[in-house]
């Protein structure tokens, strides 16, 4: 990574993903020292069994603090287009869904748990953790890009996609 000129003020993580049931799908971004913040999860759960919103992942979404409605969260998009493909763009975060969750699941921010990480804390492997928690279809995570924003007058400063990324099952 290169040198920081200051600390981590946002963060974006970009996914290209294809999954039939977007319900099955959990996306958790990892930082070197293990501190973890949930992307989305199990859109449209309510309940602790339940499957959760049958809509597809079909393409690239950005999730960062920035994104406006009506691209606000995964639940707007999944409620909106039913058993349709979500569409690609930029939505917030939010936590995962099961008992007691509502719809939609407020915007949680990506950037608190992040931001003020130093360049030694930043050092590292980053992880995104997709998993599909139910059986019977498959998906595939074909790219990953995280980004890093540095407080103060600085541009991007790591734009490398993650690497070794298996097939969601």
């Amino acid at each position: 990574m290169p040198a920081l000129t200051g600390p981590i003020a946002s963060v974006e993580v970009e996914i290209d993903l294809i999954h039939p049931w977007a319900g099955d799908v959990t996306a958790i971004l990892i930082a070197p020292d293990s501190t973890g913040h949930t992307l989305f999860g199990r859109v449209l759960a309510s309940t602790g069994p339940a499957c959760g919103s049958s809509s597809n992942f079909n393409g690239t979404n950005a999730f960062h603090d920035l994104a406006n409605p009506p691209h606000g969260g995964l639940w707007q998009a999944a409620t909106a287009v039913g058993t349709g493909d979500i569409p690609p763009g930029e939505y917030r975060t939010t936590n995962a869904g099961g008992a007691g969750a509502t719809n939609p699941m407020p915007p949680t921010s990506l950037d608190a748990p992040f931001a003020g990480m130093t360049a030694g804390e930043a050092q590292g492997q980053w992880i995104l953790r997709v998993i599909d928690s139910s059986q019977g279809d498959l998906g595939e995570v074909n790219a990953a890009r995280l980004k890093f924003w540095v407080a103060g007058p600085s541009d991007r400063i790591f734009d490398n996609g993650f690497e070794n990324l298996l097939p969601v099952h």
